[in-house]
């Protein structure tokens, strides 16, 4: 299966599983799938900052559940450090299209690409002081999120470097206690205050 052919049936996926609220479990196992078929499949114990990964989360704080604050169940996350509780990065579904390709595409410009023999395996070299040296990753920290292991209910998957920029423009977000339009208004609300502020 060539590169185009993988994209196609990503997004065949995305269009056959995603509900308007944005992924389900299908989504997920789908993706899954479609990476063992195409001998793809990463689902490390220890992530490697640099990678993308797409995975189920459940945040461990019953209180942080119970009250009004939003979260992401299948966060889209650029690993920036991994740690023996879990790992923290950039979940781009907290920005809007407009805002996430902006992010992405500095993010691709501007970051050492790490290649290996398998161009799919491909990451980039980046942690928070990188992104925070740069005015040009100035959305990063309005969707910057630690995950722990044991609020992980589907193991991370590491997505292909030949389909970022697809994943990164699908809807396969899932919020709770939010639409996506208020968490985008927030995100840019945020932004702003910190563009601002000089942060």
């Amino acid at each position: 299966m060539t590169s185009i052919d993988s994209k196609l049936e990503l997004q065949k996926i995305i269009d056959e599983t995603t509900s308007v609220i944005g992924s389900t479990n299908q989504t997920y196992i789908k993706f899954l799938q479609l990476m063992n078929k195409t001998n793809r499949l990463m689902m490390p114990n220890r992530l490697i900052p640099g990678v993308f990964v797409i995975f189920k989360y459940m945040p461990t704080n019953e209180s942080f559940i119970s009250s009004n604050t939003y979260y992401d169940t299948f966060p889209l996350v650029l690993v920036t450090k991994s740690y023996k509780q879990g790992f923290a990065g950039i979940n781009i579904h907290f920005l809007d299209l407009e805002y996430r390709e902006f992010l992405f595409q500095n993010l691709i410009k501007y970051l050492p690409q790490i290649r290996v023999s398998e161009d799919w395996k491909t990451r980039l070299l980046v942690s928070y002081d990188h992104l925070d040296a740069r005015s040009n990753f100035r959305f990063f920290k309005t969707c910057y999120r630690k995950y722990l292991w044991k609020g992980i209910k589907k193991r991370p998957i590491v997505v292909p470097f030949d389909l970022w920029e697809d994943m990164m423009k699908s809807n396969t977000m899932n919020f709770k206690n939010a639409k996506p339009t208020t968490v985008f208004r927030k995100s840019r609300k945020a932004i702003t205050r910190n563009f601002i502020k000089g942060k």
